[in-house]
């Protein structure tokens, strides 16, 4: 059963958060990013579904200061849950492909709104998806499913403006020749996976940093 989140990320805290983690473990996590990346094109993304989720779990072990530290070679363990990070990835592609494909053939706003969503909306569901089979046992279509879930809720919002920016981040590394984003594509994950702790980690501590919503406790009488 997938967690309820239980806070909003920031911005700044992510970034600063995910900054250091890439700077103190970059013989951990570049060179597994970098792994994830060549098999996840060398098979024609096939793999880059499981891949990523073994990204993402050495992330969240040396957030978690787990002890011992992962290995770059532990991203195979991704392979675990292949058949939801695949068809994660694979239905979230298509869906969003046919989506943009649509509005791109309405002027202007629907070529606006094909723009945001794969500026925005692709990364943050995708992410998030992988996030979840990773980090919850999510099966596929809890996967594919909560993340549109989440952005009824507000606090989710800034959520896909981290995942968004860190997205952007990640991508300026193809300026120098396409080979810069092997080193930006690791702080972007690790930028992400900081905002997914913010978001879900007090919840198995069983406490917020938030102080209560005013709806929860009505004013006493």
């Amino acid at each position: 059963m997938i967690k309820p989140i239980v806070r909003s990320a920031t911005l700044g805290p992510s970034l600063d958060k995910g900054l250091n983690l890439y700077k103190e473990n970059f013989m951990i996590v570049f060179p597994a990013t970098a792994l994830a990346m060549v098999v996840g094109g060398v098979t024609c993304g096939i793999c880059s579904g499981p891949m990523f989720c073994g990204v993402f779990a050495i992330i969240l072990a040396l957030l978690r200061g787990k002890d011992p530290k992962p290995a770059f070679g532990d991203v195979f363990n991704g392979f675990s849950r292949f058949l939801p990070a695949f068809l994660a990835v694979l239905v979230t592609v298509v869906v969003m492909s046919v989506a943009t494909t649509i509005l791109m053939v309405v002027p202007i706003l629907g070529k606006i709104a094909a723009f945001l969503i794969n500026i925005c909306v692709v990364p943050t569901v995708l992410a998030w998806a992988l996030l979840l089979v990773t980090d919850q046992d999510a099966t596929f279509g809890e996967a594919i499913t909560t993340p549109f879930k989440l952005f009824q809720d507000k606090r989710f919002w800034p959520v896909a403006l981290v995942v968004t920016v860190a997205s952007l981040i990640g991508g300026l590394g193809a300026i120098a020749c396409g080979v810069g984003v092997f080193l930006t594509m690791p702080l972007a994950y690790c930028i992400i996976a900081a905002a997914y702790e913010e978001v879900y980690g007090g919840a198995s501590e069983g406490a917020s940093d938030e102080p209560a919503t005013p709806e929860v406790l009505p004013p006493a009488q």
